[in-house]
């Protein structure tokens, strides 16, 4: 409805933030051009042709969330040597969500642990699929490339303090939020790079030719007030590599 609205006001171009309003923007126009501010994998979500020029009226900065959930585990496990079950919260018909999944896995082989997906479906929703998440069933948890999920973060961090699991999320916002740690873009940055890509288009580029940009920035955050409240040690080694300390 608001994408109809911004079409009916022959907008010049339309600016999105994730994967699910980035395609529905597509959806409904293929000539205005739309530049996004964060994508899961916005060639597998359709919206792209290419990542070194998009080939489509859709361009912008993706987020790395799906790729970066390789190192979410990484860190993981580098704190808590001992996780042998790390659980992955996605919707089924969440495409960076699923993608998100197939890459922990990957991970998880060479990190000698196991992944354990929590789908979340119309039978059991995302806060739903947030409680049945348990100490007795995993040791720790990332967080998937999931709007939903992030949408709902909140009851998987609750849940994750209430079952002492640790919890490794996104952004710096969801380490904010009550997420242990956290590695992905800093979106204040992010917003200058779409800013900047948006003046591009409206001075003449065409969105089409410009390829699709990776976040100039990437913040890796702990929270110690997560930590303290479910007796986490986070030795001083990690804690010289962080960008962000929220205490």
């Amino acid at each position: 409805a608001v994408i109809k609205e911004f079409l009916e006001n022959n907008v010049d171009l339309i600016h999105s933030y994730s994967t699910p309003a980035t395609i529905e923007a597509h959806k409904q126009t293929k000539t205005i051009p739309i530049v996004f501010g964060s994508m899961g994998d916005p060639l597998a979500s359709g919206v792209v042709k290419s990542l070194s020029s998009s080939g489509t009226n859709v361009t912008g900065i993706s987020s790395l969330s799906v790729d970066l959930t390789a190192k979410r585990l990484e860190f993981l496990i580098e704190l808590f040597t001992s996780i042998k079950k790390v659980a992955i919260p996605f919707t089924v018909t969440d495409i960076p969500g699923s993608k998100s999944v197939e890459v922990a896995k990957e991970s998880a082989l060479k990190l000698g642990v196991t992944i354990i997906p929590y789908p979340i479906t119309a039978e059991r929703g995302v806060k739903e699929t947030a409680a049945v998440i348990t100490k007795k069933d995993v040791d720790g948890m990332i967080v998937s490339a999931d709007s939903a999920v992030w949408a709902n973060l909140t009851s998987y961090i609750d849940q994750a303090k209430k079952e002492n699991i640790p919890f490794a999320v996104f952004d710096k916002d969801m380490v904010e939020k009550g997420g242990l740690i956290g590695y992905g873009p800093d979106y204040f940055a992010v917003g200058k790079q779409a800013a900047i890509l948006a003046n591009k288009i409206l001075n003449g580029a065409k969105p089409e030719d410009l390829p699709i940009e990776s976040p100039n920035k990437l913040i890796l955050a702990v929270n110690l007030k997560t930590a303290k409240e479910n007796n986490f040690f986070i030795p001083d080694k990690f804690l010289s590599k962080v960008d962000l300390v929220i205490k």
